[in-house]
């Protein structure tokens, strides 16, 4: 890992993802919500995404994320499971809590 330099905050180096991706409200306290958004960037601890409406911090999320490298024959997804940590106007943060590949047969 780098060291820190400059006014960069983050530690782990982020990636573009510039996908749909799918999310759910986990939290007992919210009704179930799904929904799409537009993710943004990703890194080993953390997500941006734009959310169809504001999410508030402190939430807990499913996001499940197409991966592209996966071969024709199956529909690979990631799924990230963690907390909203940062909520704008167009755009939120959330910290990665667990992930894990689900494998499935494309339809059609």
């Amino acid at each position: 890992m780098a060291p820190y330099s400059g006014d960069e905050r983050r530690l782990a180096h982020r990636y573009p993802l510039g996908t749909v991706v799918e999310y759910r409200v986990l939290d007992s306290q919210e009704e179930d919500r799904v929904a799409l958004g537009w993710g943004l960037d990703i890194s080993e601890t953390g997500i941006s995404f734009q959310p169809v409406e504001r999410l508030n911090e402190g939430l807990e999320i499913q996001l499940s994320i197409p991966w592209p490298w996966s071969p024709k024959t199956t529909n690979l997804q990631l799924i990230v499971v963690g907390r909203i940590v940062r909520s704008e106007e167009d755009r939120c943060a959330m910290q990665i809590r667990c992930y894990q590949f689900h494998v499935g047969a494309l339809s059609g």
